[in-house]
């Protein structure tokens, strides 16, 4: 586990775009893709912009694939969805071919359904490409998350079906009654987020989540979902102080 520690918000998203081009740039001289798994909340939205703006000449956007680690089961429209803003941020301002860009089914009356599909796409699509490299399932370049103040990461909240799944990539979680907004999810498991080949945790407000940092990257406390992220690949931690 690598911890950087940081100013402001600013200073860690820029940080961590230049190193997610870094990672894209050698998966496209070792294996001619990269592959990207992105998280939702706040924090990531200041990281999409400078994409989308700073680094939107980038030569890895026409062979990245992104998924998504999870999503709010609402509207495309609604405020609350992760790939509305990620969008406007990110994806309208790279040449990151539409067909590279695997949305979650947020609008389908039964998220369990969703999931089951959404797992069926990747499964696809990994299998179509021989990205399986001889490992029963995908290992994204990188994967981006947070932190909840619950212990939450991706939508995998303490106590939850989702949270001791093993097997399965995709799950749906009911909607949390330890974190806003309260709203059901899609989210992948332990298995896809574990098997990454590079994690990054990106904390913001660190002050606020002080105790349960604490506890996850000092005491490795199961009962926070946090704590179970031990990917094969580098784990690295990026928080901010404000």
């Amino acid at each position: 586990m690598n911890i950087t520690n940081f100013d402001e918000i600013n200073e860690m998203s820029l940080e961590v775009a230049k190193e997610l081009v870094s990672i894209g740039e050698q998966a496209i001289e070792k294996n001619d893709i990269f592959l990207l798994a992105i998280s939702g909340g706040d924090t990531p939205k200041t990281l999409f912009s400078f994409l989308g703006s700073k680094f939107k000449n980038s030569k890895i956007w026409d062979k990245t694939v992104i998924f998504f680690v999870d999503d709010r089961c609402v509207s495309i429209r609604h405020p609350e969805n992760n790939y509305i803003y990620a969008k406007e941020l990110f994806f309208d301002h790279v040449s990151i071919p539409k067909e590279n860009i695997f949305k979650m089914d947020t609008e389908n009356q039964y998220p369990e359904i969703a999931a089951h599909e959404y797992e069926k796409q990747m499964k696809n699509f990994f299998k179509k490409r021989d990205l399986l490299e001889n490992f029963p399932i995908p290992r994204f370049d990188l994967i981006l998350l947070g932190i909840g103040a619950d212990g939450h990461t991706a939508s995998l909240f303490p106590d939850t079906y989702a949270s001791k799944e093993e097997k399965k990539w995709i799950m749906n979680t009911p909607a949390p009654t330890t974190a806003r907004p309260n709203l059901p999810r899609l989210t992948m498991t332990f298995p896809i987020l574990n098997a990454g080949k590079n994690v990054i945790f990106l904390i913001s407000k660190a002050k606020s989540k002080q105790e349960i940092l604490n506890e996850v990257m000092n005491n490795r406390n199961d009962k926070y979902p946090a704590s179970k992220i031990l990917p094969k690949g580098s784990l690295n931690w990026y928080i901010t102080k404000s």
